[in-house]
């Protein structure tokens, strides 16, 4: 996430040198889903994906959250602090 702590602004920046198939997830410090999102095939390089294209309508309360990024064979979490605007 850029920047961390991030508010609606924020963007999340991943590289794979493979590609393959996209999804971000993303739960509460609890474990809890809060929204999962599916991108498609994406070919290998550099992607930037704006929060507001993972939460949609959905406004984050302040906290702690753990962002899940599934691409190809490639699978990080990451931790995200959401603070008020």
């Amino acid at each position: 996430m850029v920047p961390n702590p991030v508010r609606s602004d924020g963007k999340v920046q991943i590289t794979n040198a493979k590609g393959g198939r996209l999804t971000l997830t993303l739960f509460d410090i609890k474990g809890r889903l809060i929204t999962k999102r599916d991108f498609g095939d994406k070919a290998a390089g550099n992607m930037e994906i704006p929060l507001s294209d993972i939460i949609s309508e959905r406004s984050l309360s302040q906290g702690l959250y753990l962002l899940k990024i599934e691409w190809g064979a490639m699978t990080l979490v990451r931790r995200m602090i959401c603070y008020a605007e």
